[in-house]
């Protein structure tokens, strides 16, 4: 077995999804860094001392080097319909399976190997890695690592390892969070006409945001460095009610979106809000 996967067969082995521990990962790929000769080190998450991004770095401080980044954490895997073990990494046709051996420990195992045969005493130029926790949940990781590195000296350039089927990439969309809440009036569900249904009013918002994913998609920009050159916009989680025989007073809806490069980030956002207190809801809502 090949060096590469075969690390890559043991970070495929770590189950690091958001919502578990990854500090032990960090803590062996900060081992490996060292190991390549980089001065590494380990940051915590401030709230969680499970979870943990690794800084390392080698060369001379400066901005005219290059920051090697990617994260450690992968999306969950209940309810999907994997035909062998997403936690064993497997091979069948030739190509490799395994939670996360494409987003992206792919990544991280053939940066790794690939240091191994460089003279890293040697750089002329400040190289440094960083893996973070986290990403999939919103970027955590890399956003408490910003004040953190604030202060010191780091490349202005970055390679980002994210699967983009081999194609080179040199700008990205972001990513904005946003969270939408619905009251209404509880009433038992054999009267409901005497409470107000926060999922009925929901409901309209949803479609309110698909018809607004229109309208972006006809708004398009840097087709010329993007595959989709407009802004998505994604309802993601939508959580309401307590009970069938209970008219709900409570609906909780999560959505994302991507702003391009360049963009206001916040923008969208006051455009929802904006659509949200035009919305016709329904009386009590």
């Amino acid at each position: 077995m090949s060096p590469a996967r075969s690390l890559l067969a043991r970070l495929v082995a770590a189950p690091t999804i958001s919502t578990r521990p990854v500090i032990e990962l960090a803590a062996e790929v900060a081992r490996r860094c060292e190991d390549l000769g980089f001065s590494a080190e380990l940051i915590p998450d401030a709230a969680d001392p499970q979870k943990a991004s690794v800084v390392a770095s080698a060369g001379p401080p400066g901005e005219d080097g290059l920051v090697i980044s990617g994260h450690l954490d992968v999306v969950p895997v209940a309810g999907q319909p994997w035909s062998s073990d997403p936690f064993v990494l497997s091979e069948r046709d030739g190509r490799l399976y395994g939670r996360g051996s494409a987003d992206m420990k792919g990544f991280v195992a053939a940066s790794l190997v690939a240091l191994g045969r460089l003279p890293i005493d040697r750089l002329r130029r400040q190289l440094v890695l960083i893996w973070t926790h986290d990403e999939e949940l919103g970027c955590l990781g890399s956003a408490q690592l910003v004040p953190r590195l604030r202060d010191r000296r780091l490349p202005s350039e970055a390679l980002i390892g994210e699967p983009t089927d081999f194609r080179i990439f040199r700008m990205h969309p972001g990513h904005v969070a946003v969270r939408v809440i619905c009251t209404g009036e509880s009433a038992h569900s054999s009267k409901p006409d005497l409470g107000a249904s926060a999922i009925s009013a929901m409901a309209r918002v949803v479609l309110m945001l698909e018809d607004l994913q229109a309208e972006l998609m006809r708004e398009p920009r840097l087709s010329d460095y993007l595959d989709r050159p407009f802004v998505t916009l994604n309802p993601a989680q939508i959580r309401g009610g307590s009970a069938v025989n209970m008219v709900p007073d409570h609906c909780e809806l999560r959505a994302g979106y991507r702003p391009l490069p360049g963009d206001d980030p916040l923008a969208l956002a006051r455009r929802i809000e904006a659509r949200l207190t035009e919305l016709p809801l329904p009386p009590g809502t």
